[in-house]
């Protein structure tokens, strides 16, 4: 294809040297012939219709559009100056530091007319500037519009406004096409709000992330203070479990109803069971299953005794305490439950039920 271009572009040098050809519309446009007929390709064109149209205002990058290229005469075939280009071998340096030449002059030309019609879209009438803007606003609430209609599923809502919009496009398109300064007005436009949507993008992102770095945090913290919540309540307990373990605690056998009736009441009856849980915890304490009836066995064993023994209990329950505690074995006191509930409740009848 290069060389092609390139005997095309001398054949244009030779014609604006000899003055034929002069940078005009009319003589660019003498220059552009319609493409051969391709009835497979133009059907799909002609079903695009206008909705599908392209021109300037969907560069929203802001490239130019390539030039169009010229049609090659006879059905595709080049002309004999083309001919003579691919069938001259002996000179190719030469003809192609000519066409270099002849489009670096092209590309002059064209800069040259770019800048003085980007000057001329600049300028832009008080009517075709509040025609842009009131087809800008329009074409922007439609679309938002539109957009809002699909989250809610009103497809025959979004059929009617796409219509609507499409008809904006239509009467953009036709008025761009009239001045080229309503086109460049829409760019700036479109270039302002794709800026706009960025930032709202980046704003959003930052936003989002910030949330969740906070949430994070948050549950970085609850889960801190639950963990320190557990750890004091651990240490707490070991330390309970020691101060019960180690430190001593006195007891007369008056304190604990002897000589008095009923065993000493109440009071009698609360430090009995005292001893009894302090002794729980000495060694290797209870069983899983006696730990389970714990409550009910110091209450129905005091009581049990109590009615046995009468006045003489508190004495009693004392040297049952001292035997456990000169017992060496750390099971002792396990010992001890184990052999009084088999002798005090064997007759008694009673459920056991198992937890969930």
């Amino acid at each position: 294809m290069r060389p092609k271009i390139n005997a095309e572009l001398v054949e244009l040098k030779e014609e604006v040297d000899r003055g034929r050809l002069t940078w005009s519309k009319k003589s660019v446009m003498r220059l552009i012939l319609p493409y051969p007929r391709r009835d497979k390709v133009d059907k799909v064109l002609n079903a695009l219709e206008d909705d599908f149209y392209h021109d300037d205002i969907h560069n929203l990058d802001g490239v130019a559009e390539e030039e169009p290229a010229v049609a090659e005469e006879d059905g595709g075939e080049s002309s004999g100056s083309s001919d003579e280009a691919e069938s001259d071998d002996d000179e190719p340096d030469g003809l192609t530091a000519v066409a270099d030449d002849c489009t670096t002059a092209s590309d002059d030309v064209t800069a040259s007319a770019s800048a003085s019609a980007s000057a001329d879209i600049l300028l832009l009438s008080d009517k075709q500037a509040d025609e842009a803007q009131n087809m800008h606003t329009t074409m922007s609430a439609l679309e938002s519009a539109i957009e809002g209609l699909k989250a809610t599923g009103s497809l025959r809502s979004v059929q009617v406004l796409e219509l609507e919009l499409a008809k904006e496009r239509r009467r953009l398109r036709a008025l761009s096409q009239e001045s080229p300064a309503v086109a460049e007005a829409f760019l700036r436009f479109r270039a302002v709000e794709d800026q706009d949507a960025l930032a709202r993008k980046r704003l959003y992102e930052q936003e989002t992330k910030k949330k969740r770095e906070a949430a994070k945090a948050i549950a970085d913290r609850d889960a801190a203070v639950a963990e320190l919540k557990r750890v004091k309540d651990t240490i707490t307990e070991t330390e309970a479990l020691k101060a019960c373990k180690y430190a001593l605690k006195t007891y007369t056998v008056e304190s604990l109803g002897a000589g008095k009736e009923n065993g000493g009441g109440y009071k009698g009856r609360v430090l009995r069971w005292e001893v009894l849980d302090r002794l729980s915890r000495l060694g290797a304490g209870l069983s899983d299953a006696q730990r389970n009836d714990w409550a009910w066995f110091k209450q129905s064993w005091d009581e049990a005794m109590l009615a046995e023994y009468l006045e003489h209990w508190p004495m009693i329950f004392a040297g049952y305490v001292q035997a456990v505690l000169d017992d060496e074995r750390t099971n002792a006191f396990s010992v001890f439950v184990f052999k009084e509930t088999s002798r005090v409740f064997s007759s008694h009848a009673a459920l056991s039920v198992p937890g969930s």
